[in-house]
């Protein structure tokens, strides 16, 4: 059971000899209002910074804002301000800002632009959860991947407003989460798949992960049903439509023991990490259970990246298209 303790910052137990890092993402997406939102918290306490990604949608509006700050020890700063009022429950998120397009910043989002932004967002919103946060540390051996320390998400809702220039999004929908704290080693890795979702009644979450170390592959999945977990077998990943390549899903299937869950793309989103050179396509997805049911997730396919793209995003950045 997820407690106030672990919802809190651990960075006293940050490791100097090692790329260690403190994580807190949030997002989701309400399709009625085709509205949805993505914020990523990272804390690097050997560089004493923590990075702030977002990102945003209303319609055929996006908004990116990236910024980075010396680290305080709490989840408040200028531009976001996350807090948790129910351990495994209960968090609200507020921010705000001035953002590009997406596409003006080279497609990725978060990295910070060097020119004042045209686009003033901001969000209020409250997240909360019916089913209990999964802890990866009961479901595979972090020692052969590359999250490493301690790791948990959770399948939740996100409700309240989120604002782009003139448009405003009254949202109420599905959500995820995830937090974790510990080194990364992504040189590990030659890509990484991972799936998750919530179902609509809010009844049963699922995890899943194919990590490709190049000489082995590694993998786990993890459904919780009625606050029942259970573990199974590395999922079968296939692509249906689209491609597997960088914001190219638009439909993939995964089957464990016989079930097939499909999900169907609603928003592509990429996230480079520069340091570690590892690129983060987020696809927030529709998704069909085999019951008949259906559900919102993520499906994510992560990737090392070299110097050309790293540039090519950079200059964007520095250069916002008009």
């Amino acid at each position: 059971m997820i407690d106030a303790a672990d919802e809190g910052l651990h960075l006293q137990e940050c490791d100097p000899q090692k790329n260690w890092m403190e994580n807190m993402c949030f997002f989701g997406f309400d399709e009625a209002a085709d509205a949805g939102f993505l914020i990523h918290v990272k804390h690097r306490p050997n560089e004493d910074i923590v990075e702030f990604r977002f990102g945003a949608k209303i319609g055929g509006q996006s908004c990116s804002y990236g910024v980075v700050h010396p680290i305080n020890g709490t989840l408040a700063y200028p531009e976001f301000q996350l807090a948790c009022w129910e351990p495994d429950r209960l968090w609200t998120i507020t921010g705000q800002g001035q953002g590009w397009p997406i596409e003006a910043v080279g497609g990725v989002m978060g990295l910070p632009a060097s020119r004042a932004a045209p686009l003033a967002f901001s969000i209020d919103l409250e997240w909360s959860a019916t089913i209990p946060s999964v802890h990866w540390g009961v479901i595979h051996d972090e020692s052969t991947s590359a999250p490493g320390g301690a790791h948990y998400d959770q399948g939740g809702r996100f409700t309240g407003t989120i604002r782009i220039g003139d448009a405003e999004a009254r949202v109420d929908a599905l959500a995820y989460r995830d937090h974790s704290w510990g080194p990364r080693n992504f040189m590990q890795m030659k890509c990484v798949r991972y799936m998750a979702f919530v179902s609509a009644d809010m009844r049963t979450y699922y995890d899943g992960l194919l990590m490709d170390h190049g000489d082995r592959q590694t993998g786990f999945s993890y459904t919780v049903e009625d606050g029942v977990g259970r573990r199974g077998p590395t999922p079968h990943y296939e692509v249906l439509e689209g491609e597997d390549w960088d914001n190219a899903y638009r439909k993939i299937a995964y089957t464990v023991d016989g079930r097939r869950y499909v999900a169907t793309t609603i928003w592509n989103l990429m996230l480079p990490l520069v340091p570690e050179r590892y690129l983060s396509n987020v696809a927030m997805v529709r998704m069909d259970l085999p019951d008949g049911g259906t559900g919102f997730g993520i499906v994510e396919r992560g990737r090392l990246f070299g110097d050309d793209d790293l540039n090519r995003w950079q200059s964007a950045a520095r250069a916002p298209a008009a």
